[in-house]
């Protein structure tokens, strides 16, 4: 893979965590990488295994999802406009379909149920309760 291929998406990686909140149209993505707006779509997806749309969808959802669960007192539609969704029906279809449950649903489950850190069971085979453990010492 072409080197420069990687510091510009790279750049345009940045740009957009940067500017998640705000309108990303194509051309504006596009120009932060010197590209035009087809050749990125194609170097973006070869560079990155995902599409621009999908991986600003996919940021924008993730950031909605921390708000939800650390931001109780802001509402569910100041959450979405602020991380630049139009409307109620297309964040919560963009919200169910990356986190399986509403996010009204998302917001009222404990935190720990989509947390990594306090998970038991592990691939790795370590054992059960060892989180625990550690936090029982103090």
């Amino acid at each position: 893979m072409n080197q420069d291929y990687i510091k510009r998406v790279n750049r345009i990686l940045t740009f957009i965590d940067q500017n998640i909140d705000s309108e990303l149209s194509l051309g504006k993505v596009a120009a932060i990488g010197h590209y035009s707006p087809f050749h990125l779509h194609r170097i973006f997806k070869e560079v990155t295994s995902e599409t621009l749309n999908s991986y600003i969808t996919r940021k924008r959802i993730e950031k909605t999802a921390a708000m939800l669960m650390h931001r109780k007192e802001l509402s569910i539609a100041d959450i979405y406009l602020q991380n630049g969704f139009s409307s109620n029906s297309s964040f919560t279809r963009a919200f169910k379909k990356f986190y399986s449950v509403s996010p009204t649903e998302y917001r009222a489950l404990s935190p720990t149920q989509f947390s990594k850190i306090i998970q038991t069971d592990s691939k790795n085979g370590q054992a059960k309760g060892l989180l625990a453990a550690y936090i029982c010492t103090w």
